[in-house]
Order: C-alpha cells, then sequence, then structure tokens
C-alpha cells in the first residue's frame, strides 16, 4: 500500500519528478569525460524494420535481430531456434538499465554534493 507515494516522498533529493527526468538538473551535472554510449542501429535501419518508440533505444539492433529470427522460423518453434537472440536482447536489456541506474545514482549524488558545499552569501 502506498507504494506510488513513497519512492519520491522528498522530492529534492530526486534528479527526477514524478513526470519524468528533469532535463536541466541532468544537464547542469553533465560529464563530458566520459565515454557516451552510441546507438549501434542507425534510424533508417530502424524505419525499414518498423520499430515503434517504446523499442528505439540502445538495445534495438538485438530487438531486430529477434524479430527477424522469429519471423524467419515462426511456424516452428521459434522459441527454441531463437534462444540466443532473446538471451542477447535480454542481456543488452539488463545493461541498458544498470547503466542508467548508474547514470541516476550519479547525478543524485553529485545534487546532493553540490546542495551540502553551498555556502550562504552574508
Amino acid at each position: 500500500m502506498g507504494t506510488y507515494y513513497s519512492r519520491n516522498w522528498n522530492y529534492e533529493n530526486e534528479p527526477a519528478t514524478r513526470t519524468g527526468a528533469d532535463p536541466a538538473i541532468f544537464d547542469k551535472f553533465e560529464d563530458t569525460s566520459r565515454p557516451e554510449r552510441e546507438m549501434v542501429a542507425t534510424t533508417e535501419e530502424m524505419d525499414l524494420a518498423r520499430l515503434g518508440r517504446k523499442d528505439r533505444d540502445y538495445c534495438a539492433h538485438a530487438y531486430m535481430q529477434f524479430m527477424k529470427c522469429r519471423r524467419d522460423w515462426m511456424p516452428e518453434l521459434y522459441q527454441v531456434r531463437c534462444f540466443e537472440e532473446w538471451q542477447k536482447l535480454k542481456q543488452c536489456q539488463q545493461d541498458d538499465h544498470f547503466h542508467r541506474k548508474l547514470e541516476y545514482e550519479r547525478t543524485k549524488r553529485l545534487m546532493l554534493d553540490a546542495r551540502r558545499n553551498f555556502t550562504c552569501p552574508e
């Protein structure tokens, strides 16, 4: 009970609000020395594969490979034939989730450090 409100009870300590991430906060604490993640699949490839908005993420290339295998083996048991592609897709999604969590926690930590180090002008 009450899990919806219990996660972000203290909004000042969170880089995201109920409506989603606040881009101004993430832009403020952006680190250019860290390597930027690159998309493997291009926009043209995703358009040709007819991917929806929810599937156009860092794992789009793995999703397209899985869907191609699924389409090729559909009348038969594609769960057995495409198990390797399915594992690659799930691993990519787990890695993506992990990296997004790391970035969120890093931004939250930097935001709290900036608040602690802030001195009031006299």
